[in-house]
């Protein structure tokens, strides 16, 4: 549970302190945001004679997300030369679909992708509601998918079977992606940002609405978080 000193500004509780799980500051402040229109509104209405929560203050979201780097195209090749197989394909597939790393790469299964008609479907409850939409693949993608079907246990439904279990698809792959990167020896990164250089890059050649589609985002502001983030950072070097 969070609580709010004196001061306004957000604190753990001592059972917090001691161990127990609490949302990160991005979570905390959409929480926030939510009281505070809550608060609002009872003012309007005349429920209560002062918002509350009028002097609290925001955490800091951006001590949170490290920070982003740029890939450049010899570190990308030593990166996918490094890695092992299935990883490797995941990296290929998320530099070329933006997808979400695990929820929406790793766990997908054979039957989500038409590589026929170059589309691919999730057809499970996602982050989004626009992301049970069909979307199509580039050529490269489907090359990748059409190589890795030939290398895979036939009769498998998932794309990428985790190795220990097989009736179960990969549930982490931050250790191999980090042995991937020091076997490269580049300085770590998270896989995700693998998402953030694809919408970057689309976002060079296509509208807002076309972007927030390809990302399953839910508005055009989200997209915007992404791209700007990462491409000032870029400008600047």
């Amino acid at each position: 549970m969070t609580s709010f000193a004196s001061t306004g500004s957000p604190t753990q509780t001592t059972s917090e302190k001691q161990g127990r799980s609490h949302g990160q500051g991005a979570t905390v402040n959409r929480e926030l945001e939510t009281l505070q229109g809550l608060f609002k509104l009872a003012v309007r209405r005349s429920y209560i004679h002062a918002d509350p929560s009028l002097n609290v203050e925001h955490f800091p979201e951006t001590r949170e997300r490290p920070a982003k780097r740029r890939i450049s195209t010899k570190d990308y090749v030593r990166i996918l030369e490094s890695a092992p197989a299935y990883l490797r394909v995941g990296i290929l597939l998320l530099e070329q679909t933006g997808n979400r790393t695990y929820s929406e790469l790793f766990s997908l299964r054979w039957e989500q992708v038409d590589l026929d008609a170059g589309v691919i479907s999730f057809n499970v409850q996602l982050k989004t509601e626009g992301s049970d939409t069909a979307h199509p693949l580039s050529d490269l993608a489907v090359k990748i998918l059409l190589w890795w079907k030939d290398q895979t246990v036939r009769g498998n439904s998932f794309i990428f079977p985790s190795p220990r279990v097989p009736d179960q698809p990969i549930r982490n792959v931050r250790k191999a992606w980090a042995k991937t990167l020091e076997d490269a020896k580049i300085a770590y990164f998270p896989i995700y940002n693998l998402r953030h250089a694809f919408c970057t890059r689309l976002s060079k050649v296509a509208s807002d609405t076309v972007v927030t589609k390809a990302m399953r985002h839910s508005s055009a502001e989200t997209k915007r978080r992404y791209h700007w983030g990462w491409s000032r950072k870029f400008e600047r070097q």
